[in-house]
């Protein structure tokens, strides 16, 4: 089995070289054969199913054949080897707006459609947001104190040189795409963050150190790097906020790490102290990270907890911001499906509900058996000095898998996220 990449994030690609390749070759390769006849694929044997339009395997080769290209979501099933998903067909979340992806050979829903084009887009500005702090910032005592001091002594300048590098990454990333196809775990994030920030607004406006809430309400992203005002604070966060529900929706791999710690979000605990609740949780996704193979993101979270924190310490808007944002969080609308479980049953970077890979991966086998799923991989193999297209086809062990029942830790699991 190949070692994972860290933290693969699932994207589009219209496969150029195979589809060419099997689009050049389809009379040879992909001709449907005869009833009970065995295509060889490479490494096993799978016969279609006669003229059964339904199967899989016939519905690709009959496409093939008059011409139709295939997206592929590399990393769609999981993280370790195997794991392309070729797209049938793509429908609207059944909340509205949304968009679910159905793959050849499986009945679950990828949520999301996350185009290679869109994903590498919105990298630079990923980086720029995780890789200042971890590989500058946190390795340097200089810097720590500087903006320790700024923060505690010129605190407007502060905010301000955060709202216009916040600002500009959303001036040049998010502003250039529809942000109209969210999920329902990004729908939630963006009603709540919009709903605290304008209550947090109107407490302002009550002070007279800002104006109302109806006057921003369609304005939060406006942003003006000569301005220093009290609103840059909350436009900071709207365009972050904005940024990560972008971003979760197009990056399955921290999109399924949250929904999994929101699952473990204790709200009586944050009204407790709203601090040590979210450092259990920053805690939590440290400790289900697979540090053999994803170090990396270990790091990563470590130190979001370094700067994260002593912010909530010392500044009294944002603690506050934090504290009603969980509280007002509806966790059902954020909590994992059946469709987000089953694609998080193959991912081995990360240990979802605390539960070990293995045990996982036996469980999305036991599902494909009692389902009926196949994973269906469009390859090149050589034959005869040609490269050549196939398709591998990957059923789960009928003597291996059969009869087998949902180990108990799966079960518990699976309670919380029904």
């Amino acid at each position: 089995m190949d070692k994972p990449t860290q933290n693969p994030t699932a994207t589009v690609v219209y496969s150029t070289a195979y589809i060419e390749h099997v689009l050049a070759s389809t009379t040879h390769i992909f001709s449907v054969p005869p009833p009970g006849t065995a295509i060889v694929n490479y490494p096993m044997e799978f016969e279609l199913l006669g003229d059964n339009a339904k199967n899989p395997i016939r519905k690709i080769i009959d496409d093939v054949r008059v011409g139709k290209q295939f997206p592929i979501i590399r990393g769609g099933y999981g993280d370790i080897q195997d794991c392309d998903g070729i797209v049938e067909s793509t429908k609207e979340d059944p909340t509205g707006g949304g968009c679910w992806t159905k793959f050849f050979g499986c009945c679950y829903y990828f949520k999301g459609y996350p185009e290679q084009h869109i994903v590498e887009g919105i990298g630079l500005a990923k980086s720029m947001i995780s890789r200042l702090p971890q590989f500058i910032v946190a390795r340097s005592w200089f810097w720590k104190i500087v903006l320790l001091l700024r923060f505690v002594f010129a605190r407007r300048y502060f905010i301000h040189d955060l709202h216009v590098w916040f600002s500009t990454m959303y001036g040049h990333t998010l502003m250039r795409y529809d942000k109209s196809r969210y999920n329902r775990l990004e729908k939630e994030l963006k009603r709540t963050s919009e709903k605290v920030l304008l209550k947090m607004i109107d407490r302002k406006a009550k002070k007279n150190e800002m104006m109302p809430s109806w006057v921003y309400k369609d304005h939060f992203h406006h942003f003006y790097h000569d301005l220093m005002t009290p609103r840059e604070l909350w436009e900071t966060i709207a365009n972050l906020l904005e940024f990560a529900c972008f971003f979760l929706n197009y990056d399955n791999a921290y999109r399924f790490r949250g929904q999994d710690v929101f699952l473990e979000l204790n709200k009586e605990n944050v009204k407790k102290n709203v601090i040590k609740e979210l450092k259990r949780l920053i805690d939590i996704l440290i400790e289900r990270e697979n540090k053999e193979d994803n170090l990396g993101q270990v790091n990563k979270w470590k130190s979001i907890r370094t700067f994260l924190l002593p912010l909530l310490i010392l500044s009294k808007d944002l603690r506050l911001f934090i504290k009603e944002f969980l509280l007002e969080l509806k966790l059902e609308a954020v909590a994992p499906d059946e469709n987000d479980y089953y694609f998080m049953l193959r991912r081995k970077t990360y240990n979802f509900g605390g539960i070990p890979f293995e045990i996982r991966e036996r469980e999305a086998e036991r599902l494909d058996l009692e389902k009926g799923n196949v994973k269906i991989q469009l390859i090149s193999i050589n034959q005869n000095n040609l490269v050549i297209p196939a398709l591998r086809i990957i059923k789960p062990d009928e003597k291996k898998f059969g009869g087998l029942k949902a180990d108990p830790t799966i079960l518990k699991w699976r309670r919380q996220t029904a």
